[in-house]
């Protein structure tokens, strides 16, 4: 999939949206849910293998593109810098799942020339839809990018984690990376990763520079017209690197 035109690809919206029906109005920005503990949500239908957790990723040495590739809003296939408030999972606009999801719908109802209020609807119904959410946090966390730069045992009580138990803090704990890659230089990871045993007691939050940024998987839209957020069969052109990571042009090939 060489050009992200493509990905938003109509497929049968048309008829998925006369089917909907619902309240119109957006959920308030504070319109969250609790993420509190580790909650027992559906699995996503794969099992990520355990990665290593190195100070520093296999990133091109010039500078990257990342402009190109980043969005001010949480967007899937994009890079997005996560900003105080923010949520992981929860619900509404200060949600980087429902942000993420709600636009990818909006987009894909727009494209198959649905009017803006029926657009909407659709894109609510999919984003409000808990599963997709937790799916969508889910393939987040699982990512090499992601989990290598930002996952950690010691997170904060109300951050969600994955199916590896490790969870990403939305807190200035990080380094910089947006601006390192900016420079040509590679994303390091800073926050310690801890262990196991320190699972959800915050160990690892301590003051960093930055908030994490975040690498939002590209999905398969199509398959979110049927209530699927996956990235089985995404991959970058004619490359092997999942939609789960970010482009090759940010990998050391």
């Amino acid at each position: 999939m060489e050009s992200r035109t493509i990905l938003y690809l109509a497929g049968a919206v048309a008829g998925a949206v006369a089917l909907l029906s619902g309240d119109d109005a957006e959920p308030a920005e504070d319109e969250v849910d609790p993420q509190v503990g580790e909650p027992n949500h559906p699995q996503v239908g794969f099992a990520p293998a355990a990665v290593e957790l190195p100070s520093a990723l296999p990133m091109q040495s010039a500078p990257m593109p990342v402009e190109s590739w980043e969005q001010r809003e949480p967007t899937v296939g994009h890079f997005y810098q996560a900003q105080r408030g923010d949520m992981l999972l929860g619900h509404g606009k200060k949600s980087i799942t429902w942000m993420a999801l709600y636009r990818a719908a909006h987009f894909l109802a727009l494209e198959a020339e649905q009017g803006e209020a029926d657009s909407h609807r659709f894109a609510k119904i999919i984003a409000d839809n808990a599963n997709n959410r937790c799916e969508y946090a889910h393939l987040t966390l699982a990512g090499s990018w992601n989990d290598q730069l930002y996952g950690t045992w010691g997170y904060g009580k109300r951050d969600f984690t994955g199916h590896h138990g490790r969870g990403i803090p939305l807190s200035t704990c990080h380094a910089d990376n947006r601006a390192r890659m900016l420079e040509g230089l590679d994303p390091v990871r800073q926050i310690d990763p801890c262990t196991p045993g320190e699972k959800g007691t915050g160990a690892a939050l301590v003051n960093g520079l930055s908030r994490p940024y975040l690498w939002l998987p590209l999905i398969d839209l199509n398959a979110l017209l049927d209530g699927q957020v996956t990235t089985d069969g995404v991959v970058w052109g004619a490359s092997t690197i999942s939609g789960l990571e970010p482009p090759p042009a940010f990998w050391r090939m």
